[in-house]
């Protein structure tokens, strides 16, 4: 009979983390889609000039600027960097790490017009 080999306990928690944390990269990179989808659908209605997503690792994304959205208010246009993370734990962590730059908390009941509103609030002075 073949003997049972088991994990210590400490390597299946680490293999855990790892499990959470990728699954949580991915789930953050769909919601990122979600808001661009959002973003391009309010360019074509006219109520944004235009937006840039950041692409992943490069140095706005480091920074924090998951995207830099830009609206025309009065003939100027302003222009406005935000990060959206679908954690609490790690929105808390961003505001610390980022905070000159807001982050916005997504959840997946969160409806297209909830993520605009909240988009709509950053250009509020």
């Amino acid at each position: 009979m073949k003997a049972r080999t088991f994990r210590k306990k400490s390597d299946r928690i680490k293999d855990f983390s790892i499990r959470r944390g990728n699954r949580f990269s991915f789930l953050g990179r769909e919601m990122e889609k979600t808001v661009e989808k959002i973003l391009r659908k309010k360019v074509e209605e006219g109520a944004l000039h235009s937006f840039q997503y950041n692409a992943l690792n490069s140095p706005e994304d480091r920074e924090g600027k998951d995207f830099t959205v830009r609206m025309t208010a009065s003939g100027e246009i302003s222009v406005r960097h935000f990060g959206i993370t679908i954690s609490k734990m790690y929105f808390r962590k961003k505001e610390l790490l980022h905070c000159d730059v807001p982050c916005i908390l997504i959840t997946f009941e969160m409806r297209d017009e909830r993520i605009w509103e909240r988009i709509e609030k950053l250009f509020e002075n």
